[in-house]
């Protein structure tokens, strides 16, 4: 009913969208990255791995960072 109320929602919606897409554009490049450079360097599959997994979790910082923005954004 409020105009402000449904401003809130909407920019929380737009927040938690933008992080989401952002997440999982840095996960696609990463996890894209990742297998060539295993199929260039078998040795190195181990290191590699460990970046694509050390990449997973900033994905997911990134978007439970988005979840907390939108809540806060909501709690206002």
């Amino acid at each position: 009913s409020d105009p402000n109320t449904a401003l809130r929602y909407a920019v929380a919606a737009v927040v938690m969208i933008i992080s989401l897409i952002f997440g999982l554009f840095v996960f696609g490049r990463s996890a894209m990255s990742g297998v060539a450079a295993i199929g260039r360097n078998p040795l190195a599959r181990r290191s590699i791995i460990l970046v694509v997994s050390f990449n997973v979790f900033i994905t997911i910082a990134i978007i439970a960072g988005g979840v907390v923005a939108s809540f806060f954004i909501l709690a206002l």
